[in-house]
């Protein structure tokens, strides 16, 4: 009976650890969402706005956080930095995914952390750390937008400030199907020639490196896009 007492005992525990946990996702991937809707109307904005609101919901309930689960406050900064890295150096051509997983994977090792040994939380937070790293690595393309601009400056001779955005405004173009460059990168950078006697567009790969020119009046399609 008594083993039996244990298990009756435990249900209750587990199935509190199951609604939070759940409700913890929800409330991250809610915040996710609103985030990419801010972006959506306001562009590029949205992160210094969604930095803002976090700073003033940080500093009125710090102390309610803390005291709730304190392992919650690195998503935040977790979430925002892998976005960060997105957009400053490769100009956005990597997908939602890695950042949603960054976000999720912490926000669930806070959750099932919670109060919990300090061994415990030590070694969930420690997994979880390294889960992310290796997502961010891999999602990572090989080439920077700054690197992809030097590569095709020194192959067409000339300098790297005479290739602009595409069409004047895009600095990447997404694809689809067959032609994606990975499964977490979705677009490839994409350059106008300013340099061409005749306009010129350039799209290049971000993940294997190849280039290719593009008259932009013309309707056929380069290899790599669909």
């Amino acid at each position: 009976m008594g083993f039996f007492s244990e298990i009756k005992s435990e249900q209750p525990k587990l199935a509190t650890g199951v609604l939070y946990v759940a409700m913890v996702l929800v409330l991250a991937l809610a915040s996710y969402i609103i985030f990419v809707l801010a972006e959506a109307i306001i562009g590029q904005w949205a992160c210094l706005v969604w930095l803002a609101i976090l700073a003033v919901l940080a500093v009125l309930y710090i102390r309610k956080i803390v005291n709730f689960n304190p392992l919650l406050l690195p998503g935040i900064p977790l979430m925002l930095a892998s976005y960060w890295l997105n957009r400053h150096f490769f100009a956005g051509v990597i997908s939602r995914w890695p950042t949603v997983i960054v976000t999720l994977i912490w926000t669930l090792a806070a959750a099932v952390a919670k109060d919990k040994k300090k061994t415990f939380k030590l070694i969930t937070c420690a997994l979880a750390a390294v889960i992310i790293v290796l997502t961010t690595f891999v999602s990572l393309p090989k080439y920077t937008y700054a690197e992809a601009k030097e590569v095709l400056a020194q192959e067409l001779n000339i300098s790297a400030a005479d290739l602009g955005p595409g069409y004047g405004r895009m600095p990447i173009i997404r694809q689809l199907g067959s032609s994606r460059p990975s499964f977490f990168v979705n677009s490839s950078y994409f350059f106008d020639n300013l340099a061409a006697e005749i306009g010129t567009t350039l799209i290049f790969n971000p993940v294997s490196g190849e280039w290719v020119e593009v008259n932009p009046f013309s309707s056929v399609a380069p290899p790599f896009l669909p």
